[in-house]
């Protein structure tokens, strides 16, 4: 009686599979054309995305399901990678003034600035 692998082996089994480019799945028959039209669509609106792509694909008569179409979009390569997230700025507190010549700008801090003493009066 055979056992079934253990899941992490045969996750483990699967990666090593897609390390083989001759055991990776390729494409089938039928997703084929779909997949050259999507290419011709995308080097003619290279901005476009699959979702835009695939209503092109619709109104040409390929009926598409949203998944199969990123599938598909994946598959032949047009899928950019993830923008990275800019940077922000914070804009929370405000920002120290810069110096337009050298020893222009003194710190202003609690312990610099002379204080008013409060006038006591007898009354």
């Amino acid at each position: 009686m055979r056992t079934r692998p253990e899941p992490a082996a045969r996750l483990r089994a699967r990666r090593l599979l897609a390390l083989v480019p001759e055991l990776r799945a390729s494409p089938s028959r039928k997703d084929a054309p779909v997949i050259a039209a999507m290419k011709t669509l995308s080097s003619q609106y290279p901005r476009y995305g699959y979702r835009r792509i695939r209503i092109f694909l619709r109104r040409q008569g390929r009926e598409l399901r949203v998944h199969r179409a990123h599938r598909l979009w994946r598959q032949a390569g047009l899928q950019l990678p993830r923008r990275r997230p800019r940077r922000r700025i914070a804009t929370g507190r405000p920002r120290p003034l810069s110096a337009a010549a050298a020893n222009l700008l003194w710190p202003t801090t609690s312990s610099s600035t002379p204080r008013r003493r409060a006038s006591r009066s007898n009354a």
